[in-house]
């Protein structure tokens, strides 16, 4: 699968689109800091610290304390898929849930 259809994909499955560059970025360098991730993308630090703590809360990108800068490190890709089923199945019980309440409805 191409970067671009996997960028597709996440984006898809509610992803913001530079929650992604930056996942897919740091599943590339495997660790890097935000400063340096920042420049890679081309996006702001800031931008870059909210997608990376975006990521930290999902659990798919663990923060590493140095004394220097902020260090990130990419969960892993089972961690990922881990977290892609689940979501899937949330998804599928929510679509679920919704087909019920319309029949209901009407």
């Amino acid at each position: 699968m191409s970067n671009l259809s996997i960028h597709s994909a996440l984006t898809t499955l509610g992803f913001a689109e530079y929650e992604t560059d930056c996942l897919l970025a740091l599943a590339r360098l495997k660790k890097t800091s935000a400063k340096r991730l920042s420049r890679e993308l081309n996006i702001t630090y800031n931008l870059t610290k909210v997608m990376l703590g975006s990521l930290v809360d999902r659990g798919l990108v663990q923060k590493i304390d140095t004394p220097d800068q902020d260090t990130y490190a990419f969960a892993g890709s089972e961690t990922l898929t881990d977290y892609l089923k689940r979501e899937s199945e949330r998804i599928t019980t929510a679509y679920q849930a919704a087909v019920d309440a319309l029949q209901d409805y009407l």
